[in-house]
């Protein structure tokens, strides 16, 4: 690893190419320091065999092994920098101009807004916290014109914490590699206990304008993949993605991890609570494309597997011709395509903005999209579905396990959006109660949705799932979940239902309208 970390130092100071020896094999063990990419890489056939069992390495978890950085410093301005400037910080959603800002831009750049005083994605059931301040991520040219595609989303009372982040580094490739990471074991040094102490011994990325391409990643040694609690910990990501724009990503192979799973009986009834453990990440970044990026087949449909994909306050994805089991976006997203995918396992977003969806296939589960419960089940924003299908095949072996290798079946009953509300008490955690969380901002059902062509496998299908009148009568009303506004329906079989409606009780059926082309 000292050898990996010179080359690149040296490449970096003299602007050369780095390029690992053909057919050659690297051992990489315990590390404190990551090695710096800031020009092209080709890994060619080489091997990277990243053992993350051996001593010391639990303390450098978050330690990357690659770290592509920027060009330039990021220049962050606090409260009592920005009251210099202005007396008024206060920024609408929607605002197509800041002036202010533009007294403190080099040139158009990323801009994080933070006002540390009010939280957002206050989570709810389980995992649930006390959320983090309110921040996004927007692209701002030097007059303080704001990038349409990548809008302000939030109110802001204040903002009390600017980072300008310049956009502008030299284009660089990184290309090749064939990655492994020998899964991490507990040893004595960690305090195991199932806790989420996530390993980031990967490549992660800094810089805007990135190109990766032809990179693939595996797990080797990793616990079979069985419902119980594993000896490891989770990962967050071998590939992540944080604090930049325009990053591409194309023709790499990765891999869904076993699921681990976390003691939480100190907070919760149900004592094993799964840990997300992924493969891609992304974080506070805009513009990502992803084309011809899979997972490896023996991972893609297997349940007792993770997935692959996960997220937090990022703006712009595409993904083209991907094949993912799992696209999970937890702390929102606003702007999305997936052109031409398969999602096998699960597709959980919130979030808003547009969310245009074309020759997609989900294949298991009876949910093609779910908005997750934890987060306030909200989209504030648009979603289109043309040429999709919805398989509904559930999967399981002989035996009754979930996630087998056996055979398929389908469910009688599926839906196309599904608000995973648990019907007001969580029942992992029945002390907490839906209905009346705050978390941290209004919640919204999606506004306009179009649906073309959509196959179904299943004999009933609902548009959305069994939504309550609770929903809508809250006596706070940031607290009231806002309805749909429309649902146009294109060339679509006739038994797409609007709600399933289990009880009685829910109104939608009455209050949203759903015409047909």
């Amino acid at each position: 690893m000292s050898a990996i970390i010179k080359a690149h130092e040296y490449a970096n100071e003299n602007g050369c190419k780095v390029m690992a020896d053909k057919g050659a094999k690297y051992y990489i063990g315990n590390t404190g320091k990551s090695a710096v990419i800031k020009t092209d890489v080709d890994f060619g056939d080489a091997e990277f065999i990243i053992d993350d069992t051996v001593e010391g390495v639990f303390a450098n978890r978050s330690v990357a092994i690659f770290e592509a950085h920027r060009d330039y410093p990021i220049i962050r301005y606090k409260e009592e920098d920005l009251a210099k400037m202005t007396d008024d910080t206060s920024i609408k959603a929607g605002d197509k101009r800041i002036p202010w800002l533009a007294k403190i831009l080099p040139g158009k750049s990323l801009i994080m807004i933070r006002n540390d005083e009010h939280n957002d994605y206050i989570r709810f059931g389980s995992n649930k916290n006390a959320g983090a301040p309110r921040h996004e991520m927007i692209i701002v040219d030097k007059d303080g014109t704001v990038d349409e595609d990548i809008p302000v989303i939030f109110d802001y009372e204040k903002v009390t914490d600017v980072s300008v982040i310049n956009i502008e580094d030299r284009p660089i490739t990184i290309q090749g590699g064939k990655f492994r990471n020998i899964c991490c074991r507990t040893v004595a040094e960690t305090d195991f206990k199932n806790r989420y102490c996530s390993y980031r011994r990967n490549l992660t990325i800094l810089r805007s304008n990135v190109t990766v391409r032809n990179l693939e990643h595996s797990m080797l040694n990793e616990p079979d993949p069985t419902p119980a609690m594993c000896e490891s910990y989770p990962y967050a990501g071998f590939l992540r993605v944080c604090l930049c724009n325009n990053v591409k990503v194309c023709d790499c192979e990765l891999t869904g991890h076993t699921t681990y799973y976390e003691d939480r009986s100190h907070i919760a009834s149900n004592s094993s609570v799964s840990m997300g453990t992924y493969d891609l990440g992304a974080t506070d970044s805009t513009n990502l494309y992803f084309e011809n990026v899979t997972e490896k087949p023996e991972t893609l449909g297997d349940l007792r597997y993770w997935g692959v994909m996960g997220s937090n306050y990022c703006k712009g994805f595409t993904f083209k011709n991907c094949k993912l089991s799992r696209f999970d976006a937890h702390c929102g997203f606003w702007n999305a395509k997936l052109i031409d995918c398969e999602i096998s396992k699960s597709f959980n977003v919130i979030g808003g903005g547009e969310l245009y969806i074309e020759n997609v296939q989900r294949t298991f589960g009876s949910s093609f999209i779910v908005l997750r419960y934890d987060y306030g089940a909200t989209f504030r924003g648009n979603i289109t579905l043309k040429n999709c299908k919805l398989c509904a095949n559930e999967f399981y072996d002989s035996t009754g396990i979930e996630g087998g290798t056996g055979e398929n079946c389908k469910y009688d009953t599926a839906q196309i959006i599904t608000a995973k509300m648990q019907n007001g008490i969580s029942k992992r955690d029945p002390t907490q109660n839906y209905y009346e969380w705050d978390f941290g901002y209004t919640c919204y059902m999606p506004q306009n949705v179009y649906i073309e062509n959509f196959v179904t496998g299943a004999k009933t299908t609902y548009i959305f799932n069994d939504v309550r009148d609770e929903h809508f009568v809250k006596t706070e009303p940031k607290k009231v979940y806002q309805r749909t506004k429309k649902i146009v329906l294109k060339n679509c079989p006739d038994h797409i239902g609007l709600c399933e409606n289990k009880d009685g009780v829910c109104s939608i059926e009455m209050t949203i309208p759903v015409e047909k082309e």
